[in-house]
């Protein structure tokens, strides 16, 4: 008779075992809903990467227009063949 109030206890375990992985699902969902949560949040991070791209594009452009203002310091004609092309295009 103390042998089986022992399984009888044993499944409320179980049971409860269910009810900590079926309390754990939500957890599992809010963590999924924190993800999800987390994806504007990377959205966010990503259109702020997307707005430093221009940043770097316009750091890059900085450097683009140093690059002819060394190729203009380093051969003028360099400099001179976009004028004679803006030069072609006013023709």
């Amino acid at each position: 008779m103390s042998g089986q109030p022992l399984p009888m206890s044993a499944q409320p375990l179980t049971m409860s075992a269910r009810a900590l992985s079926m309390s754990a699902q939500p957890l599992s969902m809010s963590a999924r809903a924190l993800s999800m949560s987390a994806q504007p949040l990377s959205m966010s991070a990503g259109a702020l990467s997307m707005s430093a791209q221009p940043l770097t594009m316009s750091a890059g452009a900085l450097s683009m227009s140093a690059q002819p203002l060394t190729m203009s310091a380093g051969a003028l004609s360099m400099s001179a063949q976009p004028l004679s092309m803006s030069a072609w295009t006013l023709l």
